[in-house]
Formats: C-alpha cells, sequence, structure tokens
C-alpha cells in the first residue's frame, strides 16, 4: 500500500479552481504516487477506477 502525504493547503491551491473531473484525476493520481514520485498508471485504468470517460481523463490531464 502506498502513501501520499496531502497538506491542508491544497485547499487554498488553483488545483481546487479546476473541474470536478480534474480534481478526481489529480486525487487518482496522488493515491497511485509511488515513493519516487511517479505514479504508474494509464489513462483507461483513471477512467475506470474513477468512473470517467477516456476523453475527460485525457483533458484532465492536459490541464493538469
Amino acid at each position: 500500500m502506498s502513501f501520499t502525504k496531502l497538506d491542508r493547503t491544497i485547499t487554498t491551491s488553483s488545483v481546487m479552481a479546476e473541474p470536478a473531473e480534474t480534481f478526481k484525476v489529480f486525487i487518482i493520481f496522488l493515491a497511485h504516487t509511488d515513493p519516487d514520485g511517479i505514479a504508474r498508471i494509464t489513462a483507461p485504468f483513471i477512467s475506470a477506477v474513477g468512473r470517467l470517460t477516456l476523453d475527460s481523463v485525457h483533458e484532465a490531464i492536459k490541464r493538469l
């Protein structure tokens, strides 16, 4: 199991102004980040676990 520390300053960061789908993708990336800082996941995986369309995942990744 991986662990990602989440700081309260996220609530005042620019990611909070993003659409809900983008924020959801961001959280999925955080949850799957390895200790080396890399999230070894694919857009189809994010789509499946986030219950998002693949197009919305690709758009969210572009925004991030």
